[in-house]
């Protein structure tokens, strides 16, 4: 419940808006759909740049793994991601190891990009 606490109070900083983005908690879960909307409404008066778009959909992403019950498991590997790294990133998807070797493939090599024989990075 600590970590839902803290992304919601990320998600209010990032939009600015107190009073748009309040979740309704029904049965101990987190109404997703209606953050949601509150939040897709925000974006679309256009009061958000794309990084924080992209922090608040990693957020809403997380609550829903919240109540899923999903939420602190590596999206690649199904193990656990350390505390540690929740409370660094409370939005994570990946464990440490999991996301460094993303992290490496998609870094540039000799200049160039790693990229697969699909085209994709």
């Amino acid at each position: 419940m600590q970590q839902m606490e803290r992304l919601i109070s990320r998600l209010t900083q990032l939009t600015g808006q107190p009073k748009r983005i309040e979740p309704r908690v029904a049965d101990g879960g987190v109404d997703v759909i209606d953050l949601a909307s509150q939040t897709s409404q925000v974006f679309t008066e256009g009061q958000l740049d794309n990084m924080k778009w992209a922090e608040i959909r990693a957020i809403e992403d997380a609550l829903r793994g919240i109540e899923a019950g999903t939420y602190g498991i590596c999206r690649d590997c199904a193990e656990p991601i350390a505390g540690k790294r929740l409370e660094a990133l409370p939005f994570a998807t990946n464990c440490l190891n999991c996301a460094q070797a993303i992290d490496e493939q998609s870094r540039p090599r000799n200049g160039r990009a790693n990229v697969s024989r699909s085209g994709a990075v």
